[in-house]
This record gives structure tokens, sequence and C-alpha cells, in this order.
């Protein structure tokens, strides 16, 4: 079969980014130097994928024997841990695979990132969003962490695209493909369980008239989408019915997310010990509220609305998007979730220069994010149109994910999955802007 030019440009195009974002990732981590990697969540990963690997045990208990237990973990990246573990034979070996995996994931995340662009912009755009998520400094620095983000991310950009091709096509194969990758994503991370539902609700409202996905196209995407995780919660339920669970993450964070500017203040040395983060820690009764039950947490958080509802108002409408969005993270701060002795950004002047660059810029993305979803919603006469689904899958997510964490934690490191989203909104507000400008230069100059 003859290749067409456009396929040769497209294929070229794909190689470029695949191995530049492969070679920018690989080299981050072979020139950074971590401080004990495996620690906090990454810890509790590791030791979970070492038990399903060894003794086919979700749990991260140790000893030579063990057994499941309940956990706040989600099953996948364990479980995507745990199939390296089986096919490396150190320590050393499994956390070479790991990164190089994580390295090829991120690199694939900004082919998938150009190719759900091109739904919306001509090539050389589509490339300058792919550009800019294969040197967005963290999900670059992620790719270096046993964490979630990476494989997460990878998985989140993949049903995206599989999702916008499916609706395109109407191909049953391909809504099935999407919601395997959402369900996967799922498992992965819980907090997107509600989105694929939701996302059909939606499409169901907002289009009722035109009929823009079948019956049969909705039982299978949501079969597919919910499947792993229904089959999980499932057996988890019969396996710890009788077990002492721990208290609910979901709670937790629910209560810790009501901290204005997530840290305890009220401490005699005026400043908490650990920072911001770590309110359950801080906070000497965080636990006796959290073990009262969902009540308990309600009561506590409407006491505070009630005593200053300026303040609390404030935090959950202005201070908790504001946090979300920003650049650094908890904890270690910049780019890292954990410290380190130096990084490939502190090694390499050009690489720097991109950190650099990218951290400026990164105020003026996110108000060029925002700047797009108004100009976009200023047609909304038009938005019955189904050639606006791509479009509306996107912000229905970039909604979602902000919606969920402004009621639960804003932690800027939630935000990393949706960076391509940012980025490809971003520059559709540049786009629009420019499509703006040039058709009046051009009215103006038939005019003339």
């Amino acid at each position: 079969m003859k290749i067409r030019p456009d396929q040769w440009l497209t294929i070229s195009i794909v190689s470029i980014l695949l191995i530049l974002s492969f070679v920018i990732r690989w080299q981050y981590i072979n020139h950074t130097s971590m401080i004990k990697p495996i620690r906090a969540d990454a810890r509790e990963y590791t030791l979970i994928g070492l038990n399903l690997a060894n003794y086919r045990a979700f749990t991260t208990d140790t000893g030579k024997e063990v057994e499941s237990t309940p956990e706040y973990r989600d099953p996948g990246y364990p479980f995507f841990l745990a199939g390296i573990i089986l096919v490396t034979n150190s320590f050393q070996q499994f956390l070479y695979v790991t990164l190089w995996t994580q390295a090829l994931l991120g690199a694939l995340t900004v082919v998938f990132t150009y190719f759900i662009s091109r739904f919306f912009l001509p090539v050389p755009w589509s490339i300058g969003v792919a550009a800019l998520t294969m040197l967005s400094p963290h999900l670059i620095s992620m790719t270096n962490y046993i964490l979630t983000e990476t494989f997460f991310t990878f998985l989140l950009q993949g049903a995206l695209l599989l999702f916008l091709i499916a609706m395109k096509k109407k191909n049953n194969l391909l809504f099935a493909a999407s919601g395997s990758t959402f369900g996967m994503a799922m498992c992965v991370r819980t907090v997107l369980k509600l989105f694929p539902v939701g996302l059909i609700l939606f499409f169901l409202l907002w289009y009722r008239k035109n009929n823009v996905i079948t019956t049969k196209n909705i039982i299978v995407f949501l079969t597919a989408s919910y499947i792993l995780l229904g089959s999980w919660t499932a057996w988890s339920s019969v396996k710890f019915k009788d077990m002492e669970k721990p208290p609910s993450l979901l709670k937790i964070v629910l209560y810790e997310g009501s901290y204005v500017g997530v840290v305890y203040n009220d401490v005699p040395e005026g400043r908490p010990r650990y920072g911001v983060g770590m309110a359950h820690r801080d906070d000497p009764n965080f636990d006796n509220v959290v073990n009262k039950g969902y009540s308990g947490v309600f009561r506590e958080i409407g006491k505070r609305f009630s005593n200053n509802p300026i303040k609390y108002s404030s935090w959950y409408l202005f201070g908790k998007p504001a946090m979300f969005w920003r650049w650094s993270l908890f904890h270690a701060g910049d780019i890292n979730v954990y410290p380190s002795k130096y990084t490939w950004y502190d090694r390499s002047a050009p690489a720097n220069l991109t950190k650099k660059s990218m951290r400026l810029f990164h105020p003026v993305i996110i108000i060029l994010m925002h700047l797009f979803v108004v100009i976009y919603f200023l047609k909304l006469s038009h938005l019955l149109d189904d050639g606006h689904i791509p479009i509306l899958t996107i912000l229905l997510m970039m909604v979602y994910f902000l919606a969920i964490h402004v009621i639960l934690v804003p932690a800027p490191r939630y935000s990393i999955p949706l960076r391509p989203q940012v980025y490809l909104l971003a520059v559709l507000a540049i786009y629009e802007l420019f499509q703006r400008v040039n058709n009046r230069l051009s009215k103006s100059a038939d005019k003339g």
C-alpha cells in the first residue's frame, strides 16, 4: 500500500515527538539524584506490588507470609508495579525498568496529545501543544517517581483520544477500547469513577434531540468502563467483609481540604510543624473528628463556615482553584514531590532554561486557558451542533477534576495529569484570537 505525503508527514512528526520526548525524560532520570526515592506513597505502592508479585496479596504488610488487607491505595498502579517485579530479578532492575517504562509512557502521552489536538487545530499548532507537553517540567519529573501520575496521565490521554475517535466514527469496538482504558485509569485513581457516566448523561441531556450516541454505544462504553473497578469492588467487599477497615480516604481528604491553605494554623508556636498538606498530622483533633464519620466531618466544616463565612467561602470559591493550578507542589516544592540532591535541571543549562521559561509563562498559560473558556461560551447559541462534542468532552473533564478537588484537597500534584489539556486550551485561545485578528485584517483589506 502506497503511503500518501500527508501520512508521511504524520509519521515523521509522531516519530520525532516520540523520540525527543523519551530522550528528554530519560535524560532527566539519568541526571537526577533522589534522596530516598521509596518513601511515603511510593513505599506503599512498592510494598503492595511486591506482595502481589510474591504472595498474591494486596497489602502493605511485611513478612514471609502475608494476606490481603483493606488498604487506602487504589489497585491499578500496584498491579502495574507487580508486573514489572515479576520480570525483574533485583531492586535495581525493578527501578530501572519501571522508570524506563514510565519514560516511554510519558513519550506516548505526548503523541496522544498531538492527535487529540488535531481534532481542533492545524498541524503546526498541534505540534505546539505537543511540544509544551513534551517540555512540561512536571510531566518530565513525575517519570522519576514510583507514583501514579505518569501511568494515570498516559491512560487518561489514551482513553480521551479513543473516545473522541469513537464518537466520530460511532464504532462499538472503539467505544469498548475507550471504556476499558477509562476503566484502567479509574483503577489507578478512583477519583475518575464518576466521569464516564457523567459524560454520557451530559451528552444525552445536551443533545437529547440529536441522537449523537446510540443505546448500544452507551451500553458498550459504560460496561467496559466499570467492569474492572466493579469486579475489584465486589471482590474487596467480600474479602474484607469481616475485617476492620481504616477510615475512608474520601472522608479524610474531604476534611483535610476544609483547612484554609490546606494547613493547620492553630498551634502555640505560630507555625505548623509539618506544613502545607499535612493538617492531619498537625491538628491533634483531626482523628477525633474523622472517626465520628461523615456527620462529624460535615458538622465541623459547617461550624467553620458559620464562624467565618467570608474566609471559608473565599477559600472554596477562589483559593482552592488557584492552589489546584499553581506551579509549586506541596512538601518538596517547585516540581518535586520528594527531596532530591540535584536534578537534570540543576546540571544542564539548556534544560534549566526550558524549566525557567515554562515556570515564567505558567500563569499566562492558566489565564489563556480560562480566556478560551470565556471566548468559547460566548458562542453558546451554536453549541447544540454535534461538531462541538470533542471540545465539550475536554471541558467537561477539566470541570470534573476541578470540582472534585475543590470539594476535596486541591493539591497541585493532582492537576499534573491535566497539563496536556491545559496546554491545548491555552493554545486554542491564542489560535482563536489569531483567527479573529486575521479575519478582521482580511475584511479591512477587502474594503480597501
